[in-house]
């Protein structure tokens, strides 16, 4: 009842829902890096410094900028994560020595940590600004409720990644998140000044 009644709260989840790509990237991007490059627990352990160094950068980045538009945060975010992905699915692609080291995998997969922490900080400040008071339980209630749904839905990803590979999920992981960019751009404006 309540995403039939506020359309900026159905609009919000939408937009929310399709930004949850910047998420589902990550193991892909740890994927392509392993499997081009050859490398396997090194590997990890590179990438999971650079995620560890990515979230202490990007906490006080997109912290101070929520505060001022969470809308805003969410859209920038957004389009950091598609041009991510894009850049993921290019190195894979590239001729020559590009794809056969895990460095060029672990520079795009630290700036995708960074755009998925804006990702997560832009969504949970508007949410919490745009219900204010009483209703914001019900509104990350619901809103949880949502995005748990979509998630056991996107076990699907796992069949289709079989048909069109890493690369090819980065793709349409980069499509949907520009999407969610394009639709948190819209949403109406819900810092208090």
């Amino acid at each position: 009842g309540l995403l039939r009644k506020d359309r900026a709260f159905l609009q919000f989840n939408v937009a929310r829902a399709l930004l949850l790509s910047s998420a589902l990237a990550l193991p892909y991007i740890a994927l392509l890096g392993q499997q081009r490059s050859g490398e396997n627990l090194g590997g990890l352990g590179i990438l999971i410094i650079i995620s560890g160094v990515a979230s202490m950068l990007a906490s006080p980045l997109w912290g101070k900028r929520a505060d001022v538009s969470s809308r805003r945060v969410m859209r920038d975010a957004g389009l950091i994560a598609a041009l991510c992905c894009l850049a993921a699915a290019g190195i894979a692609w590239a001729p020559g020595d590009w794809a056969t080291s895990i460095w060029p995998f672990a520079l795009v997969y630290g700036l995708l940590v960074i755009a998925h922490a804006g990702v997560r900080v832009g969504r949970k400040t508007y949410v919490l600004d745009m219900a204010g008071g009483n209703k914001r339980t019900d509104y990350v209630s619901v809103g949880n409720s949502v995005i748990g749904l979509i998630l056991l839905a996107t076990g699907l990803f796992g069949l289709l990644s079989g048909l069109i590979g890493a690369a090819g999920m980065l793709l349409l992981l980069s499509a949907i998140g520009l999407l969610g960019a394009l639709l948190a751009t819209t949403l109406p404006e819900v810092q208090q000044d």
